[in-house]
């Protein structure tokens, strides 16, 4: 082993040890030389740091940096230390800013390419390392589509082939698995890396999500408290805890942690936007409303804190809250989640024509519909006050299709049209025979809820035909088999036994 390797071994031992700041000064202390991917591995350790520490603006200079000054040493030439810092700067790119991530996912496909292009038939190549970096990619392209399982499948091929990178494979797949509802998966893995090594950045803290998750909340909270333990200046670890609270209904303790992240510096837009939530949900709008104005002057190219002060004043001034999320939008025109909250100022002020407008604007980001089951939702409501019968019983079930849970504001607003007199029985049966997920099951559920007698027999007639018919054909799958055919033609006259 080079005394190179053993260095950058020790500084990143440094680093998975929750050794930051030792490992920042260890990086500071070398003498690089000519020996530029020496001098890369070390950066890649620093600006992990830096980022788990809280300092996500120098971070991720840090790591821009290192891409301009790899550009002007080595041009398009790719090698393996390469690929690595980008797949763990888009890493932590996508959990601090999910949208840039996504806009800049592409990056992370070439030089992926490049880099398989380039030495696939030399000796320096590693296809766990290629694999890890087209799986990061594929889960940021897809996260909210069906391909989803192609790209847990691969992160869990370049998780069997890979030893040096192994447990920064893991935290990333069990943040996936939690991203996708497999929630159990997720605790599984990442409770597997807690027996390896549990100072390993950000162990703690996803165990304690995917336990509060999991509703097992003191178990939550002990890891919550490891890892503010292991990092107490880490802001997102401290609203972490604040949001744990908050989920309890424990505003008082939720208060306190929001505080603790918004007085850590530097201070950060996030903070502002946190406190100022829970200080609104607290009947105290103008104090809320102040951090908002405070986060957008520590960032004003971050669009959340323009997003919630519009939601707090779109009641009484609609004109200022359609221009801060005018504004969202120019700053994030790829962000179809703004025109849902134009709509929502529209329907406030019960202008549903023109919320109709915005709210179909939302249905042409494809590749960013995981708020499609709320705008279906509010296209529903629209419909409905409208007059809109049958497009109102439409939308709603469009909304239960595209949501991964069951809601019972979506289910008891659907019950509503059916019951409201003005569909056909034959336009309600159609649309719900239409929902994805077992007729039956569909069938079931929302003939339990309606009053209707009427609707609630023909519903369970419906259900019988449909059990009959399953029978029908699970009976005719079954006898096929052991049928000949005459002239091997297919066709229920020809069968002998």
């Amino acid at each position: 082993m080079t005394k190179e390797k053993q260095v950058i071994d020790k500084i990143r031992n440094l680093y998975t040890s929750y050794k930051l700041q030792e490992c920042i000064q260890r990086v500071e202390e070398q003498n690089y030389q000519e020996d530029f991917e020496f001098y890369q591995y070390l950066q890649l350790y620093k600006g992990l740091s830096l980022l788990e520490l809280g300092f996500f603006k120098d971070g991720l200079a840090h790591f821009e940096q290192q891409f301009q000054q790899a550009q002007e040493k080595k041009g398009q030439k790719v090698d393996t230390v390469d690929l690595i810092i980008r797949i763990f700067y888009q890493i932590q790119v996508y959990y601090i800013d999910e949208y840039k991530a996504d806009c800049q996912n592409e990056k992370l496909k070439d030089v992926c390419d490049l880099y398989k292009k380039q030495n696939e038939n030399s000796n320096i190549y590693r296809n766990s390392l290629y694999m890890f970096g087209i799986g990061v990619y594929q889960f940021i392209k897809n996260q909210y589509f069906s391909k989803q399982a192609r790209c847990l499948q691969i992160l869990e091929e370049a998780l069997e082939l890979e030893d040096e990178y192994k447990q920064d494979i893991m935290v990333f797949l069990g943040w996936a698995y939690l991203i996708m509802d497999k929630i159990k998966q997720a605790e599984n893995i990442t409770q597997q890396l807690y027996d390896i090594n549990p100072y390993y950045p950000s162990v703690t803290n996803n165990l304690g999500i995917y336990n509060r998750v999991l509703k097992r909340n003191e178990l939550a909270l002990k890891y919550y408290q490891e890892a503010e333990k292991l990092c107490p200046q880490n802001s997102c670890i401290l609203g972490n805890i604040g949001y744990f609270y908050l989920h309890t209904e424990d505003k008082q303790n939720a208060l306190i942690y929001y505080e603790k992240a918004y007085n850590i510096k530097p201070r950060t837009s996030r903070s502002c936007l946190c406190l100022g939530k829970i200080l609104c949900q607290m009947d105290l709008k103008e104090e809320g409303i102040e951090k908002f104005k405070e986060g957008i002057e520590i960032d004003p190219d971050w669009p959340d804190n323009y997003e919630n002060i519009a939601l707090q004043i779109a009641s009484t001034d609609q004109k200022e809250a359609t221009r801060l999320i005018q504004k969202c939008i120019s700053l994030r025109p790829q962000e179809g989640h703004y025109y849902l909250c134009l709509g929502n100022i529209q329907m406030m002020n019960q202008e549903l024509e023109s919320a109709l407008g915005y709210l179909n604007m939302c249905l042409k980001f494809e590749n960013r519909n995981y708020f499609y089951s709320e705008v279906y939702f509010c296209l529903s409501v629209c419909y409905f006050y409208l007059e809109e019968f049958e497009e109102a019983l439409k939308n709603i079930f469009l909304a239960e299709n595209e949501s991964v849970k069951s809601n019972d504001q979506r289910q008891e607003f659907a019950i509503q049209i059916i019951e409201s007199g003005q569909l056909s029985y034959k336009y309600i049966i159609k649309q719900l025979t239409n929902m994805y997920g077992t007729v039956q099951d569909t069938f079931f559920k929302y003939s339990k809820e309606l009053s209707d007698k009427n609707l609630q027999n023909l519903f369970l007639y419906h259900l019988e035909i449909y059990r009959a018919t399953l029978q029908i054909l699970a009976q005719q799958k079954y006898i096929q088999q052991h049928l000949i055919y005459q002239s091997n033609l297919s066709h229920q006259d020809l069968y002998i036994d």
